[in-house]
């Protein structure tokens, strides 16, 4: 959080804030200085939350959907960048 306000900052992995100057604590990432991340100013205190979906994630909620869905449907993703494709493969999509 910033200025007690939400932001999105896309494609940040967990990757990324364990190599950049960031602690972890109660469940957020806490930058312990001024930092650059992802072409953000990130302030020293600034609070990042990560959310990921894995693959087995990805798995279970086909699997729930075609169970729970009797009529056609199709996937829509709308943040599809190659950090995204590059952790899965076409056919788990």
């Amino acid at each position: 959080m910033h200025l007690g306000r939400k932001k999105i900052i896309n494609a940040v992995s967990q990757t990324d804030l364990e190599q950049a100057p960031f602690i972890f604590e109660n469940g957020y990432y806490i930058a312990q200085e001024d930092v650059f991340l992802k072409g953000f100013y990130v302030n020293k205190g600034f609070k990042i939350k990560l959310e990921e979906i894995s693959p087995e994630l990805l798995n279970e909620t086909k699997a729930y959907l075609k169970k729970h869905v009797r009529k056609p449907y199709q996937f829509v993703y709308y943040h599809l960048d190659r950090q995204f494709t590059n952790r899965f493969k076409p056919e788990d999509l």
